[in-house]
């Protein structure tokens, strides 16, 4: 998997292609305080952005839902 992911990045950038591996790490993914639920205006059209509860995200999926439903009705 490592190597496929630098492999993408090579393509994406070619210049990390001499680039150094300093280590690699893996681990759950990154988490807020508590999630993200908040509305953007993007050129007119309301975007909702819901992330950052890391690894309990099936826990808190339905509040978020929840509330994301509610920005969107204001």
């Amino acid at each position: 998997m490592a190597a496929g992911i630098l492999t993408w990045a090579i393509e994406v950038d070619p210049r990390l292609a001499d680039a150094t591996v300093l280590g690699r790490q893996a681990g759950w993914r990154p988490t807020r305080h508590s999630p993200r639920v908040e509305l953007e205006n993007v050129g007119g059209t309301p975007c909702v952005h819901a992330y950052g509860p890391g690894g309990i995200c099936v826990t808190v999926s339905w509040g978020v839902a929840e509330d994301v439903l509610e920005l969107l009705d204001r």
